[in-house]
């Protein structure tokens, strides 16, 4: 196993990010939904602790993000030791659907365009048609 990275902040800003992206508005909150310690998580989210594995893939579910993930986020494993692609984009708490396709690790990386693509599609084809549907109303 990979040595585990020092604690930099890095860990804490993209909980944080993953937190906000997810709706969840604070550390009580986190800890409630994965079962764990209030303290515990603030001391994650003030850069003073690393979550251990296990209580990684507690946060995981509340967070929508795969474990794995997760443990690569804390420097416990590689990408590639987890089976993971490139590098996802980190969560902005801009809830678009572009981006949290970009954002799920569960969507494999060859599929993500093709699926913004389609979304595009139909969205174009939406408005597309109520253009037509409210110009055949004032007629």
């Amino acid at each position: 196993m990979p040595q585990r990275r020092t604690i930099d902040g890095s860990f804490a800003a993209y909980l944080k990010a993953a937190m906000q992206a997810a709706r969840i508005p604070n550390g009580a909150q986190l800890a409630e939904e994965a079962g764990l310690a209030q303290s515990l998580v603030s001391r994650w989210l003030n850069g003073k602790t690393m979550p251990s594995i296990d209580n990684l893939r507690a946060i995981a579910e509340p967070l929508g993000l795969e474990p794995r993930e997760l443990w690569v986020r804390a420097g416990y494993m590689t990408r590639a030791e987890v089976g993971l692609g490139e590098e996802p984009t980190a969560p902005t708490g801009r809830h678009t659907v572009e981006d949290e396709i970009r954002a799920d690790a569960r969507i494999r990386d060859d599929r993500k365009e093709p699926l913004i693509a389609l979304l595009e599609s139909l969205r174009e084809e939406y408005s597309e048609d109520q253009v037509e549907e409210q110009g055949g109303r004032s007629a």
